[in-house]
C-alpha cells in the first residue's frame, strides 16, 4: 500500500474555513432594540458603545433568545 503526502492547504483554503467557522449561527442571541427620544440627549459615543455592547452579546451567546429592550438616557422606570 502505497501513502500519499497530502498537500497543505492553500491561504485562500484557510481564508474560506476561517470565514465558516465565524459565521453567526442562524439560531442566535438577537436583540430588538426600541431608542427613546431621550437618547438624542445622550452624550457623544453612547449610541457607538451601546452598539459595541450590544455587539459584544451576539456574537458571544449563541442561545436562541430574542430580547426586546427600549433604550433610554436619563430616566428611570419610563
Amino acid at each position: 500500500m502505497r501513502l500519499r503526502a497530502r498537500r497543505p492547504l492553500s491561504a485562500f483554503s484557510l481564508l474560506i474555513i476561517g470565514v465558516l467557522l465565524c459565521q453567526p449561527s442562524a439560531q442566535a442571541l438577537t436583540f430588538n432594540l426600541t431608542f427613546d427620544p431621550s437618547t438624542a440627549s445622550a452624550p457623544a459615543g453612547f449610541s457607538t458603545a451601546f452598539d459595541d455592547a450590544i455587539l459584544f452579546y451576539e456574537t458571544t451567546f449563541d442561545d436562541p433568545i430574542t430580547i426586546n429592550l427600549d433604550v433610554g438616557w436619563g430616566e428611570v422606570a419610563g
